[in-house]
């Protein structure tokens, strides 16, 4: 049986002239102009000057691409960075000691001003809800468990895509979800869980007493006890949660009104179920709803990563007891290459350039796993599924480009060319087909102890990333420079949208 393949993935950009970007050909054409207008008023050297100027703003602009980013986009990231360090607003430090005028340890940075609510679903169930009051957004949160491929067959796996497909597109119809995060953590599992398991089945089971085990049971008993004193430690733990945003704004083309964070939880009280089934259908076999309780321990334990064995014994013991509050490190300071925070440092990586041809439904196997050298390994998946209008608009959009990329400067269509054209016009025809548009990236963030050594792990964390990206799924990944503390939040998948804080807007990026 043969395996499906995926792809008719694009890069949105606007069109420019003869290989310049929109940006770049703006100037030209600006300078050009100028200079006519001064030569015809017979101002001879402003003219030059004006031309001489342009020229050189044309070349800056046009070369320098590193990673994706052009000249203007690395000089603004590097200001703004030096201005930050200036102002001393890198550094963060909780407790008496902070800026925050109630002294809290709040998550720092873009999850700052979130505040936790816990509510209630149809079904009785609890849930947790994360209220952003300067997006105005509302993100509930799923934990989930999938059955592996070992035990699925290549049409069951098939279906598993085909259901997650169908999730993204019954998503693009909800007016007020604007995002989706997938989140996989690896980390060292702390070696709690199994002991508690085997102690609590034995005391079930009444064979708590080695001397009511025969010599079968004895011989059974010391295998186990094996196991849990030398296999159980530092082995790898993956664990997947799925976050959904939704916007509190007023959305007039969709007839629905602004909300506070009690309506949000209100009305997501009656969709969580529906939520869950959702998501059950696309894969996520065990799904269970995340409540305040354990929101607050995986973030603290992500700010914090030598807590992890306190809070593993804490909750397998009634619970940590820790509020929102609470969860963010005793100190923090971001540097140009990485975010250092409670005595370990984080690098985030993200996609720049998207997956290249085709793709099968294993090709993110080797990027989830744990690479063995970060304490802590998180792979964030974000999407946007736009709506049916915003769709058409966006594919008839990148159509046009693509067609005026190809035509113009009278040469051949180079074969890239000819495939971003092909990819267009499919997409096109598969949204009148009922298909969605997604938009979507990677978020990547390694976590490895502070020391003389960090920057070894860091950049051995950062290689294991580059070879993941590059098997079977052929993408292209650079470091947050500058940005990694920002980069660490958006990664926890906690329901911060990327969009909403970027200093560069997506339309001055696509013209460059």
């Amino acid at each position: 049986m043969s395996r499906p393949a995926y792809g008719n993935i694009t890069t949105p950009r606007a069109a420019g002239f003869l290989g310049l970007g929109m940006a770049a050909a703006a100037v030209a054409f600006g300078s050009v102009a100028v200079a006519a207008v001064l030569l015809m008023v017979g101002w001879l050297i402003p003219a030059g000057a004006v031309l001489v100027v342009g020229i050189w703003a044309v070349v800056w602009m046009a070369r320098g691409k590193r990673q994706g980013r052009s000249s203007l986009e690395q000089r603004m990231n590097a200001r703004r960075f030096r201005k930050a360090q200036r102002k001393g607003t890198v550094k963060y430090v909780s407790g008496p000691a902070s800026r925050i005028p109630d002294g809290a340890s709040r998550a720092p940075g873009l999850l700052a001003g979130t505040i936790p609510y816990q509510g209630t679903d149809a079904f009785g169930q609890e849930f947790g809800m994360l209220w952003n009051p300067r997006d105005r957004t509302a993100t509930v949160f799923f934990s989930c468990a999938g059955q592996g491929r070992g035990l699925s067959d290549q049409s069951s796996i098939d279906l598993l895509v085909d259901g997650w497909a169908g999730f993204l597109a019954q998503a693009g119809l909800v007016a007020d979800l604007v995002q989706i995060a997938v989140t996989t953590q690896s980390t060292r599992d702390p070696g709690e869980r199994l002991p508690a398991a085997v102690a609590g089945a034995r005391a079930n089971h009444g064979t708590a007493d080695p001397a009511s085990l025969g010599e079968a049971g004895t011989f059974v008993r010391g295998t186990v006890d094996e196991i849990v004193q030398t296999i159980n430690w530092n082995m790898p733990r993956i664990s997947q949660h799925v976050a959904l945003t939704f916007s509190g704004t007023e959305i007039a083309s969709e007839g629905t009104v602004a909300r506070q964070a009690e309506d949000m939880l209100a009305d997501l009280a009656i969709q969580m179920p529906a939520l869950a089934e959702l998501l059950t259908g696309a894969g996520a076999l065990t799904v269970s709803r995340m409540k305040i309780a354990d929101i607050v321990d995986y973030a603290f334990v992500a700010y914090n990563p030598d807590r992890a064995l306190a809070v593993e014994r804490a909750r397998l013991n009634g619970g940590t007891n820790l509020s929102w509050f609470e969860v963010g490190p005793a100190a923090a300071e971001a540097g140009l290459e990485h975010w250092e925070h409670s005595g370990y440092v984080s690098r985030t990586m993200t996609v720049w350039k998207p997956p290249a041809g085709f793709f099968m439904d294993d090709s993110l196997t080797a990027l989830l796993l744990p690479d063995g050298v970060s304490e802590q390994k998180r792979v964030t998946m974000l999407y946007r599924v736009l709506g049916p209008e915003e769709s058409i608009a966006a594919l008839e959009a990148d159509k046009t480009n693509r067609l005026f990329e190809i035509n113009q400067g009278g040469k051949a269509a180079t074969a890239a060319a000819g495939r971003d054209l092909g990819s267009a016009v499919d997409g096109a025809d598969e949204q009148a087909h009922g298909a969605a548009v997604v938009r979507f990236s990677f978020v990547m963030t390694s976590t490895v102890p502070k020391g003389p050594d960090q920057k070894i792990r860091l950049d051995k964390a950062g290689a294991a990333l580059r070879r993941a990206c590059s098997t079977g799924v052929q993408m292209s990944i650079r470091p947050s420079d500058g940005a990694h503390d920002s980069g660490h939040a958006i990664g926890l998948g906690l329901g911060v949208m990327p969009a909403t804080h970027a200093t560069v807007s997506a339309a001055m990026r696509k013209s460059l």
